[in-house]
């Protein structure tokens, strides 16, 4: 299967500089909704390329029909955000000795998102991308690093997680992918809900932990309306976790009472009956 994308309109403006040693071009570029802008300069040695460098720029705009008709977002998903993203790269032709040094840098922004029945609202994110190949075969020796930060406001499921934060490193290195996450924390009950550091190498096998702290166990209750329950008190826990494809167990998890002085009381329900 392959998505297929219909161009309906696509121009482009060059200004060039012309020299035995270089040729430098100034591009403005507009695929169907979508304007770039680039800067390239290919130096020259006895009239022969022998090093290209320069930079694309995706100045802000919407996510890119283009974009999302070769990978679409996952059904359910309205992300109506903001895009603006710049690559800077040099790459080297000697034939024995060509190689390939980027950078990238960008973010989105978007006020609120819709997954099916969440909501999400205020979102940031930003990136930082290293890009090397330092191979003659540049696909085979291609190198990636991504620092990613993003926060989001409020995160609405029934129940609203407030100031949720994630960072994290997403490496593609010998061909793999990996994901690093150094911090994914977020608001909950007055409570906060994080993630341990985790490294996943494989998404239909990911073993990590949830740690809970001060949640509390009255706004639990209300939020649920459970009868006849009155409580007082925090909770906190340690949930180990293995996910395998959607099926996520805990295993060995604790839950106890953080600090003192927690009360439950139960009159008139028909579950403890």
């Amino acid at each position: 299967y392959q998505n297929e994308y219909k161009v309906d309109r696509f121009s482009a403006q060059h200004r060039g500089r012309f020299s035995t040693k270089s040729v430098s071009v100034k591009s403005d570029w507009q695929l169907d909704d979508v304007v770039m802008k680039s800067t390239n300069t290919v130096t020259l040695l006895n009239l022969t390329p022998y090093k290209i460098a320069g930079h694309w720029q995706y100045p802000q705009q919407s996510i890119p029909s283009l974009v999302t008709d070769k990978y679409p977002l996952p059904v359910g998903l309205y992300l109506p955000g903001l895009v603006d993203n710049r690559l800077d790269y040099q790459l080297m032709l000697e034939e024995q000795h060509s190689y390939l040094t980027a950078s990238m840098s960008g973010k989105i922004t978007a006020n609120s998102s819709t997954f099916n029945d969440i909501t999400a609202t205020d979102i940031n994110a930003n990136w930082r991308c290293k890009i090397e190949a330092d191979k003659p075969d540049l696909v085979a020796s291609l190198n990636t690093d991504c620092l990613i930060n993003s926060n989001v406001t409020s995160v609405d499921m029934g129940l609203v997680a407030t100031n949720v934060n994630f960072t994290g490193l997403v490496r593609f290195a010998n061909e793999q992918l990996q994901v690093v996450i150094d911090n994914a924390s977020a608001n909950v009950f007055s409570g906060t809900v994080s993630l341990s550091p985790l490294l996943i190498t494989d998404f239909d096998h990911i073993v990590g932990q949830v740690r809970v702290r001060n949640l509390s166990l009255p706004e639990v209750i209300e939020l649920y309306q459970v009868p006849g329950v009155k409580v007082t008190g925090l909770l906190k826990a340690d949930l180990p976790f293995v996910a395998k494809g959607r099926a996520v167990s805990i295993i060995d998890g604790t839950i106890e009472q953080q600090g003192i002085g927690g009360v439950i009381q139960i009159k008139d329900n028909a579950t403890i009956d």
